[in-house]
């Protein structure tokens, strides 16, 4: 063998030798790339189930506060609709005379058989007074 064919024979085993090594580094960063795409995707997997939590408790908290609200609407309407009707019905007993207001008479009166005294007293109901 010449010696050219020996530096060809050393520099073919070379070339093979690094094609080799470029495949083996190939593989295993290959099989790097795959171990971080999958973590990747598990990190991306946890972070979606968290937002989709946090998204499903904000809107659990929206539709207890709409309930409530709901519920103090229909409070508030019952007793204004309450409120309503009792001034109904006392207007119309007002307009047909089951409520009739009635005055003191003046102490004055001749037709007074009763003495009613010249200074106002406390605040109360006035029994035997005169009423017009």
């Amino acid at each position: 063998m010449t010696p050219g064919q020996i530096l060809a024979a050393i520099l073919l085993a070379a070339a093979i030798g690094f094609g080799g090594a470029w495949q083996v580094q190939d593989w295993r960063m290959g099989k790097k790339l795959a171990e971080q795409a999958g973590l990747h995707k598990d990190d991306l997997a946890a972070i979606t189930n968290a937002a989709a939590a946090q998204a499903r408790a904000e809107q659990d908290k929206r539709l207890a506060l709409e309930q409530q609200l709901a519920g103090q609407d229909q409070q508030h309407t019952r007793e204004l609709s309450d409120a309503q009707r009792n001034q109904a019905v006392l207007r119309d007993r007002l307009a047909s005379s089951d409520v009739r207001l009635s005055v003191l008479l003046d102490a004055t009166d001749s037709a007074s058989g009763c003495n009613v005294p010249a200074t106002p007293g406390a605040v109360g109901v006035v029994h035997g007074a005169a009423r017009a």
